[in-house]
């Protein structure tokens, strides 16, 4: 699932928040759930629903996000550091993968 499309809800002096809604729908079999960033343009904190995910510097980079994400409408927060941006790099590709259960 492409989840490269952001709103840009807030900018804070050193920091940007940016977010995504997106829809799980239920799988025939058991499946678990990894967010992939394939780019980063500096220090991000990865943020599901009101649940912390976790934090990077570099990508690409992969969470398991199974525990954080339900069969409903779904919030994905990106929180972008200002201060830690690199002139001509951009965010992105970011996707979701289901995999089956082991």
């Amino acid at each position: 699932m492409n989840l490269s499309e952001w709103e840009s809800l807030a900018s804070r002096n050193s920091e940007v928040w940016l977010t995504r809604d997106f829809d799980l729908a239920p799988l025939d079999e058991c499946a678990r759930y990894l967010l992939h960033i394939d780019a980063l343009p500096g220090a991000i904190s990865v943020v599901m629903g009101d649940k912390p995910v976790g934090n990077a510097h570099s990508a690409p980079l992969v969470f398991d996000v199974t525990e954080y994400v339900a069969l409903e409408v779904n919030t994905l927060w990106l929180r972008l550091s200002l201060a830690t941006i690199e002139a001509g790099s951009a965010l992105g590709p970011v996707w979701l993968e289901a995999v089956a259960c082991d």
